[in-house]
């Protein structure tokens, strides 16, 4: 196995998925940290596959210079099962050369999970880096499990109007407490639906 130098950033021009704007991704691996990746949501998150299982020992997550962005990093060595390593929890301004941290974890996959950002309305991110050695052992993606056919899922059951009641009191509840809950009562109206009209749906 080549030596590899724990000064190269191992992300580097790595492969990137992210739960949106995916083509803008690669900008989050390609070293240039005048580009950037966006979202239009939080949380946002971007992985990265560094192609082979490393120990690593710092990262350098760079945000936008605007406003100030939280995160939370996770590592993992199959794709699957995440640890989190390291976060960001106070508004502050990334610096220029990026928010470093020190870590030590074997890992091939890194996951960057944008919360917030006090200036923007969407996730961004401009680059993430990571320094380490090989640790000689082989980190395989775990393998595709197929989700389980609906059909023959234990959800596929029909859904009774004393559900739909209890699912509203439960939001009920989680909204404005559960002493408050009983304040409602509720019942099932007919939807008013007119043709090429999506209709509504009311609990009273």
């Amino acid at each position: 196995m080549s030596k590899i130098s724990s000064r190269v950033d191992l992300a580097l021009h790595k492969p990137v998925h992210t739960n949106e704007n995916r083509k803008t991704a690669v900008c989050i691996t390609d070293g240039n940290p005048s580009t950037c990746w966006t979202s239009t949501l939080y949380p946002a998150y971007a992985q990265i596959d560094l192609r082979g299982c490393y120990r690593l020992s710092r990262i350098v997550i760079r945000t936008p210079a605007e406003g100030a962005t939280l995160f939370d990093v996770y590592a993992s060595a199959d794709g699957v099962n995440f640890s989190r390593i390291a976060q960001k929890v106070e508004e502050m301004t990334c610096p220029p050369e990026g928010d470093a941290f020190s870590v030590d974890c074997e890992a091939r996959f890194l996951r960057v999970r944008v919360t917030y950002n006090n200036a923007a309305d969407g996730a961004s991110l401009r680059g993430v880096e990571a320094y380490g050695e090989p640790c000689g052992q082989r980190c395989e993606p775990a393998a595709f499990i197929p989700p389980e056919d609906f059909e023959q899922s234990a959800y596929n059951v029909p859904i009774t109007q004393e559900d739909t009641l209890q699912e509203v009191r439960e939001l009920i509840a989680y909204t404005i407490g559960e002493a408050r809950a009983d304040w409602f009562t509720l019942r099932l109206a007919e939807n008013d639906r007119k043709p090429g009209q999506m209709g509504r749906d009311y609990f009273l």
